[in-house]
């Protein structure tokens, strides 16, 4: 059997349902006392199921886990038929593992608790009969303790989250990196090239430059060695025709040295 106050199963489908506190007690008196104290600690805050056996805990367990609940806190009590309080919790562990658990008995065995605590994480051990203060002190803590768990797990997603966005980004990165040295070695190479053909140019423009300052120093040289031989018309005919050829080729030479 599972009961609340309030009828707290029934919400609204745009509120965000209130976490549930589970107590498990095979004894109803104590089960309805331990329900009334809690509601009166938590207030409208929280909802309080109580379940009669291990066996009815579990299932209402899963139930609300389906329907995304929110369980901060159990708390069981040790001697129960068919299962006890410590297998109960171990039980519960595996299902909600954030879940805070507490052990309420006054009869629980050395082995027990041992088993509650390496099995199920048990966060406190409470002797009947609770003192009320302290059994307030102890649920604040632990509801305290499960929102903090909580809220570090969120923060480790989403770092683990941004770790992811960087890596991907980095790969981003790298490759683009890796496409600009391949492009900037291209243009080292081009421009080598480009380097080697411009010398190349160079030499060949100065080559022209040197030839034509001959072909000019001949031309003088002819012209004069024409003028001189005023008296033997063959020979200074044949020295007028070379000069002639000689500055037509003087003129072509000019003409390709702009076009270069």
């Amino acid at each position: 059997m599972n009961t609340s106050g309030n009828n707290p199963r029934t919400y609204s489908m745009l509120q965000k349902p209130k976490p549930v506190i589970l107590c498990v007690d095979d004894e109803r008196v104590i089960i309805e006392s331990l329900r009334t104290e809690l509601g009166e600690i938590l207030g409208d805050s929280y909802v309080v199921e109580i379940s009669e056996s291990g066996e009815e805990a579990l299932e209402l367990c899963r139930d609300l886990i389906h329907e995304g609940r929110e369980i901060p806190v159990v708390i069981c009590d040790y001697i129960m038929p068919k299962m006890k309080g410590d297998e109960l919790l171990a039980e519960m562990h595996i299902l909600s593992p954030a879940t805070k658990t507490i052990l309420l008995t006054g009869q629980a065995t050395t082995d027990g608790v041992t088993n509650a605590v390496n099995s199920a994480d048990l966060y406190r051990y409470i002797a009947k009969p609770w003192e009320p203060e302290d059994l307030a002190i102890t649920l604040r803590e632990a509801i305290k303790s499960f929102r903090q768990e909580l809220d570090l797990d969120q923060r480790i997603r989403e770092l683990e989250n941004e770790r992811e966005k960087v890596v991907k980004e980095r790969k981003v990165i790298d490759t683009l990196s890796k496409i600009l040295n391949e492009k900037i070695s291209e243009l080292e190479i081009q421009k080598r090239e480009l380097e080697q053909i411009s010398r190349e140019l160079n030499i060949t423009t100065i080559e022209k430059i040197l030839i034509e300052q001959e072909a000019e120093k001949m031309s003088r040289t002819l012209t004069a060695l024409e003028n001189s031989l005023t008296n033997n018309l063959f020979i200074r005919s044949v020295l007028h025709s070379l000069v002639n050829m000689l500055q037509i080729q003087l003129s072509v030479d000019r003409r390709e040295n702009s076009i270069i």
